[in-house]
């Protein structure tokens, strides 16, 4: 979930009922949708939210909306999500669209490759000319999509994609960002994602990547250059990185969370 300063919630739902008496308008059973919560006494209620048209499609075919998570672009009124179908969807967090049942009416629709299933976290990053939304599905390159704010739209076709070889199977990367504010140079895109194997069903190794995060064409480093030392174990699969104070925490599924930080020289 994301959350703003006012305390409403963002979601994005999975498979499920979507709506109810036949109507999938109905604020009730919001399954494959995106969703603005905002605290109503002791409870949440809906504000708004938006349901792909094609959403029996979706639930039929375990096609879950949910899969990569809720990002809110930061001072926009924008929501950043995607789903298992390989579409990421910009979203007007006031106002999402609703349902519709001909054809999305959303602020932005991006279709990546068929097999980009968005088992991933997105990352935002803002330095001090351009920001980017950051997201690495398997079966997918690492891709850096500019934010405009003349256009309140991602831009394609100024997009950055890594060359380095990415996550496969059917788990995508979890990405988290470092900088010292906004000041250039200084932000890093870390990402964790298995190394081999299809983390979804299985226990897989895990491997640590870090980019220059207004080009991340320059890989700056991974803890797999000196593995007897920097190896972490297994791959924790949708736990980004975090990191403050100097150091990246990274959970594993080999029973141990591995912090890493500068080496003394």
């Amino acid at each position: 979930m994301s959350a703003d300063e006012q305390g409403n919630l963002y979601v994005v739902t999975g498979n499920g009922t979507v709506g109810n008496n036949g109507d999938p308008a109905n604020l009730t059973n919001r399954g494959e949708s995106a969703l603005k919560l905002f605290p109503s006494g002791s409870t949440l209620k809906i504000e708004t939210f938006f349901t792909p048209y094609d959403y029996m499609n979706l639930n039929n075919h375990d096609f879950d909306y949910g899969s990569l998570g809720a990002l809110l672009i930061p001072h926009s009124n924008y929501y950043f999500t995607g789903g298992k179908k390989g579409k990421l969807y910009l979203l007007d967090k006031n106002n999402m669209g609703g349902f519709q049942s001909s054809a999305n009416q959303v602020q932005q629709t991006i279709q990546l490759g068929s097999n980009a299933k968005m088992h991933a976290q997105a990352a935002y990053f803002k330095g001090n000319a351009n920001e980017f939304v950051y997201i690495w599905s398997e079966n997918e390159p690492l891709r850096a999509y500019p934010f405009n704010r003349s256009t309140n739209m991602l831009d394609q076709s100024n997009q950055i994609v890594s060359n380095v070889s990415g996550p496969s199977g059917e788990s995508g990367a979890v990405l988290s960002v470092s900088s010292n504010g906004s000041e250039d140079g200084t932000g890093i895109l870390w990402a964790s994602y298995a190394s081999s194997g299809n983390a979804e069903h299985e226990v897989s190794p895990g491997i640590l990547r870090a980019f220059d995060a207004q080009d991340i064409t320059k890989e700056l480093w991974n803890n797999h250059q000196n593995f007897d030392r920097d190896g972490a174990g297994n791959y924790a699969k949708f736990s980004s990185p975090t990191i403050v104070n100097g150091h990246v925490y990274l959970p594993t599924f080999s029973g141990r969370v591995v912090v890493y930080g500068l080496l003394d020289q």
